[in-house]
């Protein structure tokens, strides 16, 4: 029995050995593994600080195209299963409410910057229905004073050195309905106004200086009449006038372009017949604001979807429309010309903002409320 026992002691004393031995190897395998997992962390966020940096000296365009790069996809998920590993190699992180708010922020700006990105819009246009697709990015010509180019959902990519490229269609319609320009108050209220006459050879023949003062009329023999300014509108640079001519009276509104060049009033409506505005000249009104800078630009969308609906809304420079997944940025203006409205897809955007507030939310947990708890409960 004595040897019976003996042999139990010894079993037992080396499973307890055994037993410990192994829970020492897996504890110090544990704390390796976690060592690593940090300082491989800790390296990748320095390299995504290091690649920001470099980005921002890059440009928009040429950052763009480095960080949806194949080789950056594989760093951005790399980066992503550090932080998701992380939080689970350390169960005391889930004590403190900031460290989790800050990686789970992170893990959903790198989450929604990932799936709005170019290249997963066009992974799930290869295995989506071409309805359930959008297209990541694109810029609409539209021209507000042309019928056919007045609508449009075609996008296009536009190239500095080369014509505008195919970049995919929205699923509804855009259209503008009118587009201006807004600028500050002048320094100086008078407009310069002025009646011009032509030879038969078209070259000017008599300038006759009219006033710019309200309500003061100024006499135009060349019609045979009276010029008088009813009024200005220095924001959307508009001037009113009035013309009285063979017993009649007539009003105009005068629209001075985005050029700052003279602008010029036929008229020809004060004459019974062309030929008679032609006899007497050609008598026009050229009109000559006093400097003004532009204070915005903007421009009235219309989006135009299956159901018939439509949506209106004013947009300008740092102030888009949202709209059916797609925010509208008015990028460039040159009416009469063209008026370029960039397309963005909201896809992953508000799991960045969510991202974003859960990682400020935890700085503040981490970085103040928790410390000066802390000090309250000494305090105590």
């Amino acid at each position: 029995m004595k040897g019976k026992d003996s042999r139990h002691a010894n079993l037992a004393t080396d499973f307890a050995f055994v037993k410990s031995t192994a829970f020492f190897v897996t504890l110090r395998g544990v704390k390796r593994f976690r060592h690593i997992l940090f300082w491989a962390t800790l390296g990748a966020m320095v390299a995504m600080t290091v690649l920001c940096v470099v980005g921002a000296f890059l440009g928009a365009d040429r950052a763009k195209v480095m960080f949806n790069s194949p080789p950056l996809w594989i760093f951005w998920a790399l980066l992503a299963a550090l932080l998701a590993v992380g939080m689970f190699a350390w169960v005391r992180m889930w004590r403190s409410g900031g460290l989790i708010a800050v990686h789970v922020g992170v893990l959903l700006i790198l989450a929604g910057g990932m799936w709005g990105s170019k290249t997963a819009h066009a992974w799930r246009g290869k295995f989506l229905h071409p309805k359930r697709t959008k297209a990541p990015e694109g810029y609409l010509l539209l021209n507000p004073h042309d019928v056919v180019d007045k609508t449009s959902r075609q996008l296009w990519n536009l190239s500095p050195n080369g014509p505008p490229v195919p970049a995919g269609t929205l699923p509804f319609d855009v259209e503008v309905r009118r587009a201006w320009v807004e600028y500050y108050p002048p320094e100086e209220e008078q407009w310069a106004l002025m009646g011009l006459t032509h030879d038969k050879k078209g070259a000017p023949r008599k300038v006759t200086p009219l006033s710019g003062l309200v309500g003061l009329p100024s006499q135009f023999p060349a019609v045979d009449g009276e010029v008088t300014v009813l009024g200005y509108n220095h924001t959307l640079r508009q001037i009113e006038l009035q013309l009285t001519h063979a017993g009649e009276t007539m009003t105009n509104s005068i629209t001075v372009g985005p050029a700052d060049e003279p602008t010029v009033l036929p008229l020809a409506d004060a004459f019974d017949a062309p030929r008679a505005w032609r006899e007497a000249g050609r008598p026009r009104i050229v009109l000559l604001p006093p400097p003004q800078a532009v204070r915005d630009y903007k421009a009235e969308l219309a989006v135009l979807d299956a159901s018939g609906s439509v949506k209106n809304e004013v947009i300008e420079v740092n102030h888009p429309f949202h709209t059916q997944g797609y925010h509208f940025y008015l990028s460039a203006f040159d009416p009469p010309l063209a008026l370029v409205v960039k397309a963005v897809s909201d896809d992953g955007l508000y799991w960045v903002y969510a991202g974003f507030a859960l990682l400020m939310l935890g700085v503040i947990l981490r970085l103040w409320i928790k410390p000066a708890v802390r000090r309250g409960g000494r305090d105590g």
